[in-house]
Parts: C-alpha cells; structure tokens; sequence
C-alpha cells in the first residue's frame, strides 16, 4: 500500500515542493496540514477508485 505521496515524489519530485509553496503561499498554510498532508498519507488507488465512484454516480442510466 503505497502513500500518495510517496507516489508522486517517485514519478515527479518536485511537484510536492512546487504544490507546498503554493498552497502555504497562497492560499492558506493550514489548509496544507489539515487538508493535502492527510491526502498524501493515503494509499494510491483511493486517487482513481475515487473518480470511478464519482463517473458512475454522475452517468446517466442506460435506456432499454
């Protein structure tokens, strides 16, 4: 079960440092430990599980 994070740092190291200084800059730096942190702890399939879930809530249903 790897971390989200760990994920990204893997494929692109520098999004994270990129993603932090502008959340904790622009917007707001506690929406970065209260928010993305807990993001990143979670597992990598939650990511795209997650988005199925919302496609299949959100298509319409088959006509017969």
């Amino acid at each position: 079960m790897t971390p989200l994070g760990a994920a990204i740092f893997a494929t692109w190291p520098e999004f994270l440092n990129t993603l932090q200084a502008g959340v904790q800059r622009r917007i707001a730096p506690e929406l970065w430990d209260w928010v993305f942190l807990p993001l990143l702890e979670w597992p990598v399939w939650v990511v795209p599980g997650a988005l199925g879930l919302l496609l299949l809530i959100l298509a319409p249903g088959r006509r017969r």
